[in-house]
């Protein structure tokens, strides 16, 4: 799939989302989103019936909220 767009936000959403048209099913929800060097940028979250476009959380939002819950409740980070 393509990447059409960075740090798209939602409404109501804190995240930052990578749009894609890539195919996102059921099944596929919560993988990876995997860039031409085999990193992966972003978790597969959602796409828009129809219009052929999926969206991904951002790989650096993920980091950052992991973080944040560890070192609350452990007082770390973990990532």
């Amino acid at each position: 799939g393509i990447v059409s767009a960075v740090h798209r936000g939602i409404e109501n959403s804190p995240a930052e989302y990578i749009q894609t048209d890539a195919a996102l099913n059921p099944g596929n929800s919560g993988g990876p989103l995997i860039n031409t060097d085999g990193m992966v940028i972003g978790i597969n979250n959602f796409k828009v019936a129809g219009d052929n476009l999926g969206f991904a959380l951002e790989s650096d939002f993920i980091v950052e909220e992991v973080n944040n819950i560890a070192t609350e409740e452990l007082g770390g980070s973990l990532i």
